[in-house]
């Protein structure tokens, strides 16, 4: 998720074949061992479709990313 930037576009494709695509509007980094979730998981615009996408960091493969990310993403179209 840390390589997503604002402005960059994504598409999700359900199981039934359906595809939304999505524009990247913000990128947070929070710290995990206490997050303000009041705060971090507010939906960027009311009544516009988000999707908000999580990672917690990580530690594995040599990775020493203990930073948290969050990805703010509006549908479009």
């Amino acid at each position: 998720l840390s390589k997503l930037a604002v402005n960059a576009t994504f598409q999700v494709i359900r199981g039934d074949g359906k595809t939304y695509n999505y524009i990247v509007v913000n990128v947070v980094s929070f710290d995990p061992a206490s997050p303000d979730t009041g705060k971090l998981l507010v939906p960027s615009k009311p009544g516009v479709p988000t999707l908000d996408l999580v990672t917690t960091g990580s530690t594995a493969n040599g990775n020493d990313n203990t930073q948290g990310t969050i990805v703010y993403a509006e549908q479009q179209g």
